[in-house]
């Protein structure tokens, strides 16, 4: 039996999470949150264009949870103890 998908939400929530309250990098972002390179785009341009996660630019590149992004976080961690095991952490 293979691994149990991950959700988007979930991917979303980990990827919030990740970036909380500091800016990161992308390969940190997909190494810590296990994913691809070629899924991450999507992930991140997906939050940034609904501005849970800001591009903060200094030597790289670096993406941080906005202000927005922070209250998405705690809504899905409400959402996590509400319904155990829907968002994994």
């Amino acid at each position: 039996m293979g691994a149990k998908k991950r959700g988007k939400d979930q991917i979303v929530y980990e990827i919030l999470k990740i970036c909380n309250g500091r800016g990161v990098i992308i390969t940190k972002i997909a190494g810590t949150s296990n994913l691809n390179f070629r899924s991450m785009p999507k992930y991140i341009n997906l939050l940034v264009e609904n501005e849970l996660v800001e591009i903060v630019r200094e030597d790289a590149t670096l993406y941080r949870t906005t202000q927005k992004g922070t209250i998405a976080l705690r809504l899905l961690e409400q959402l996590r103890e509400l319904i155990p095991g829907y968002v994994s952490s």
